[in-house]
């Protein structure tokens, strides 16, 4: 409780900090300043901390015990779309493995008609025209040599 004040005007408290302990730093501009001594710490015996640690234990027992059992029907749910889940991710990892496979047998495949059409190319080329070519002829001659121009620049 905070003592009267005198009836001098002074509003403040004769001793704020009656109940404990005060040390005051010297000097007029720390006047105001106080601090608060602590009581030191008081170690705990054997028999204290082992029935401290009993304590935790069985509140957690207890805890635990008050915890409602497991509804069959939630687990067997929570089982079903934690399954379901795993599915569509495999499903997912499989169509992107299709694709890429796909994806690589495409570029072998442009790959390989590239360089039958250059190989083509070059026959025709190195080969003296005995005949006059025909339209088809020259149109695959100019497609070989359009998909081995591609083919270096690497589309």
């Amino acid at each position: 409780m905070l003592a009267a004040a005198p009836a001098t005007g002074n509003a403040r408290p004769a001793k704020p900090f009656a109940h404990t302990a005060e040390r005051a730093i010297g000097g007029p501009r720390h006047e105001r300043t106080k601090f608060v001594e602590m009581a030191g710490f008081k170690d705990p015996g054997f028999e204290e901390r082992r029935a401290a640690a009993q304590r935790a234990r069985d509140g957690a027992l207890e805890k635990l015990r008050a915890k409602p059992p497991a509804d069959e029907a939630a687990l067997a749910e929570r089982a079903a779309k934690r399954a379901a889940k795993e599915a569509a991710e495999a499903e997912k990892r499989r169509l992107a493995r299709e694709a890429r496979e796909e994806e690589r047998a495409a570029k072998r495949r442009a790959a390989e008609e590239a360089a039958a059409a250059a190989e083509a190319a070059e026959i025709a080329r190195k080969t003296p025209a005995k005949h006059q070519m025909s339209e088809a002829e020259k149109k695959a001659l100019r497609d070989a040599r359009y998909a081995a121009r591609k083919n270096r620049k690497g589309k």
